[in-house]
């Protein structure tokens, strides 16, 4: 799992039941995730991934902090975002392909772990599972893209001067 596996351990539907991004789950269908999770904890300071590698495990952040850093061409690396708990961490693992940017611990982090190929089948098997584990990570996916739309308003137009409305994320 990435460089320096860290602790691992198998977890249970309750735990499952306690992310939010998995709470809408019936039992049963929180104890079939639970099946082909694992709880993994790693140092601070080490990759969870690197960019361009395989997609081969998505995560849940339970505790910690992780960066998301990519390094354009040759240039130096430019950190992108910075995840905390109970937020999406290798999401592309959930359509293929390779990773699009690096993961590193910046505290020591604890992470629900699914393998790509394990979730997939699971999602194919049951497609009430693979629409709500879908839909949850977009719901993600939709609030950084809404969250990096604001900030290239404020890198372009500057920040929105007192007595202005900034443009509100939608669905928020």
């Amino acid at each position: 799992m990435g460089q320096g596996a860290g602790e691992q351990t198998y977890v249970d539907a309750e735990l499952i039941g306690k992310v939010p991004l998995l709470v809408e789950l019936s039992e049963g269908d929180r104890k079939k995730l639970a099946t082909i999770a694992q709880r993994v904890t790693k140092k601070a300071g080490e990759r969870v991934f690197h960019e361009g590698n395989p997609s081969t495990h998505f995560y849940i952040i339970l505790e910690g902090r992780v960066s998301l850093s990519v390094r354009p061409d040759s240039r130096q690396e430019a950190t992108l975002l910075t995840l905390g708990p109970d937020e999406v961490l290798g999401w592309s693992a959930l359509f293929g392909g390779h990773r699009v940017a690096t993961g590193t611990t910046l505290t020591e982090t604890t992470l629900l772990a699914f393998k790509a190929d394990e979730l997939h089948q699971l999602c194919e098997d049951d497609h009430h599972v693979g629409y709500a584990l879908m839909k949850a990570t977009c719901d993600e996916l939709a609030r950084r893209l809404c969250d990096t739309r604001l900030q290239l308003i404020d890198v372009f137009h500057g920040p929105a001067r007192s007595g202005q409305t900034p443009i509100p994320p939608e669905g928020r």
